[in-house]
Formats: C-alpha cells, structure tokens, sequence
C-alpha cells in the first residue's frame, strides 16, 4: 500500500510540474455564477484553482463579505446564518463538498437563503466524497507567528464562518512575506498605539509556515504565501488554510479569497422613474391675451394663486398668462410652469423656467420645477443638474429628495451602460 502511495504521489507530482497547476484542477475551466441574497446579486467568476476549494470557501465567504459591505449598519451575515444555498433551484446538501463537484457547468445561478427554505426545492445531488491523496511531506503546524490561531470548534467549522473581507484602500507593506514585523507575535511592541504599528498600518500576505522545510520552499520556518500561484506547483497540496476570523487579521492580511473577481449585476429592468416618464405629452401654446393693465395682471396673480389652490390649474396656466403680458417676472414664469407640469406639459414648463432662469438666475423655484418636468421627459442627468442648483440656493424636503433619487438613477444609468457594453464586447469576441 506504501508503494502504491508513493507511485500515486509521483503521478501526481509529475502531472501537476507538467500542467502548472494541481492535479485536482486539470481540464477544468472558469465558472460564472450570479449569487443572489436578498436584494443584491453579484456575478463572481470562479478559477480552477478557485473550484479546487469547498463551496463554502470558493463561494460563499467571498459573496458574504461583499454583502456586509453593501449592508455596513446591518447585522453581519455568516454562512451558519444561511438556512441553506440553492444552484439553479435545487438544494445544496453540504456547502463543505468541493465546489467543482456541485458547479459542473460554465454558468450557474446560487441563492443563499436567509428564510425559512422552501420545501418544494430539491436537494441536490451530493459530491463525491474524493479518495485521499499523500501529501509530499508531512502537513506542517503553523507556529507560534503564524496568524492563524486555534482551529475553530466543532459548533463553529471553519467552512460556516464568513470571513470579512480584506482592505482594499490600506497601504501594502513593500517586503510582504519577507517583512520582519509581520504580525504582532513579531513585532512585540506594546509601547506603540495600535494605529502606529507596523503591522496595523500595512498590509500584508497572509502565510503558513513550513515548519519542516522544503527544498523548493525554504529552510525550516519559512513563511510561505496561502495563495498557490505565488509558490511553486508543489506548495499547493501542502498549504494550510488561514482559520483567523479576527476582523483586524483578516483586514490586514490579504488572503486568496480576498481576490475572487465579484461582478455586480445590475437590474435593467424599468424603475419608478422609469415608469412615470411621459411618453406621449400633448403640445401647449400660450394664450394670446392682447394689453394688459398693471391693476389686471395684479388681479390675475392673486387669481392665478387661488386656482392653484384649489388644483384648477386650467384657470391657474390662464391667469399667469395675462399677468405675464403685464408683468413679466422669474417668479410669475415659474408658477406658470408648476401649473403646466400639473396639466401633463413637462415640454413647455421647462421652456418656462428656462424663460425664469434668464431673467433671474437665482431662481430656486424655477431650477426646481426644471428639475421635475425634465425628470418626466427621461433626462434624468440634466434632471438632477437643475435639483443641485435649486436646492443649493434655497432646498426643500421634497426636491432633495428627488434630488437624491435621481443621483442613484445616475449612477445606474452608468453602470448599466457599462454592463451592456461588456455583455457586447464579450458576444463580439
């Protein structure tokens, strides 16, 4: 049995130097799988070497740490807070099975449940249980600098724990692995603020130690990265997994999973702005009125006034109409525009402020009444540049509001312009 060991290791050992990957990996290729939890929907692309690993580990952590993110003033949620996953609709018996057993196609959907699961999803087929393999040389106890501590219990598998994600804005530390002052064990200071030490300050790879030695590694103790593509073929069936979820360990140091390519998807589909556009607006001609007096137009403004008070903006858009032909004003143009927005006018009320904005460019009203007929029109991004000018001269509930949500529609409009234009260039090639 020894010799068949040994015979075993050689093939693989040999397979894997010829490959330049693990042996576990070959033939495989990426996997694109939308996840969905709640509300968000990321896409992560998933690597052989990615797949190699347990679902929990190549899916479910990685997607978990981006929707804390996105949810920073929420509880945080981890994979034993999961009542269960689903791919394509059926249910995942273990998220501990190795991921390339359970996402055997190019694309796949995967919802992590949060409710109660449902019990019409069928539970999938579970993953072969793969025959052990001998490892090159005996697995190495991490040391005491190593910064993984004790493995967790038995109640907590280190499989079921989200693991928060790295920082991506912190400064990296020049020497990496090789740094003197890793982690704390090394660094021994207490004399210094947390904020001012080394290894708080900057980031570093996290590590294993091989403490044996290896001949492609190093002598015994040599720190050697968790990520297989930054050591030689042969460091990837000795490598042993980080199982420190301290918040400040995994912020400080870059674990592989902290690259794993996470793609949001942006929903194309029409919104509440989107729905309340006016497709088909009629046309509005101003009234021809003749000469007014200054003691009529008076008179039609205070009109004007009262039937927008009671929403009879017909007589409202005529009595500013006639005040206009006497005295025209920013305001009087402004409320005119008001009123034709009520009418269903989006076109004309904007020419209104347009008008108002000419003869007084501090308008606020004007600006804001702009900002919601051209909302109506669909121009969402010439929308909100006429709600920030209004609002920063004299703001109000409502428009900062609407001011608010057409900033997100602008960001979204964006994002979706830059995801159909990689869906293109990725049919085209």
């Amino acid at each position: 049995n020894l010799e068949v060991g040994l015979a075993r290791l050689r093939l693989a050992r040999d397979q894997e130097q010829v490959l330049g990957q693990p042996p576990d990996t070959v033939g495989m290729s990426k996997v694109v799988c939308t996840v969905t939890c709640g509300s968000v929907t990321l896409k992560l692309t998933l690597s052989p070497k990615i797949l190699a690993k347990t679902l929990a580990a190549a899916l479910v952590n990685p997607f978990l740490g981006a929707y804390n993110k996105k949810h920073p003033d929420a509880t945080p949620v981890s994979a034993d807070g999961l009542t269960g996953v689903q791919i394509d609709g059926k249910l995942v018996t273990s998220i501990d099975a190795v991921a390339a057993d359970l996402l055997k196609g190019s694309e796949h959907c995967v919802t992590l449940l949060l409710g109660p699961v449902s019990t019409d999803s069928k539970p999938a087929d579970p993953a072969p249980v793969p025959a052990p393999v001998p490892a090159l040389v005996p697995a190495p106890p991490a040391s005491a600098s190593t910064p993984a501590p004790a493995a967790p219990s038995a109640a907590t598998p280190a499989a079921a724990m989200a693991a928060p994600m790295a920082s991506n804005s912190m400064p990296r530390c020049k020497y990496g692995l090789r740094c003197r002052i890793i982690d704390p064990a090394v660094e021994k200071t207490d004399k210094l603020p947390l904020d001012q030490q080394h290894w708080y300050k900057f980031q570093h790879p996290c590590y294993w130690v091989c403490k044996e030695g290896h001949p492609e590694l190093g002598p015994p103790g040599v720190l050697c990265p968790l990520d297989p593509k930054l050591g030689p073929p042969c460091m990837a069936s000795m490598i042993i997994p980080c199982t420190n979820m301290d918040p400040d360990h995994r912020r400080c140091f870059r674990h592989p999973e902290d690259d794993v390519v996470v793609e949001e998807v942006i929903d194309e589909s029409p919104d509440e702005l989107d729905e309340a556009v006016m497709r088909n607006e009629g046309s509005w001609t101003a009234p021809s009125v003749g000469e007014v007096s200054e003691e009529a137009a008076m008179e039609k403004k205070a009109e004007a006034a009262e039937a927008a008070a009671n929403r009879d903006f017909d007589k409202a858009v005529l009595a500013y109409s006639i005040a206009l032909a006497a005295q025209p004003s920013a305001l009087t143009y402004a409320k005119r525009a008001e009123a034709l927005l009520k009418l269903g006018f989006p076109t004309s009320a904007v020419a209104d402020c347009e008008t108002a904005t000419q003869l007084n460019p501090d308008s606020a009203k004007a600006y804001k009444v702009a900002g919601k007929a051209l909302a109506l029109k669909g121009d969402f991004e010439k929308a909100y540049a006429k709600l920030c000018i209004g609002n920063k001269i004299d703001e109000d509930e409502d428009s900062a509001a609407l001011q608010k949500r057409l900033a997100d529609k602008c960001i979204k409009i964006k994002k979706i312009a830059a995801q159909r234009a990689k869906r293109e260039a990725e049919t085209t090639t």
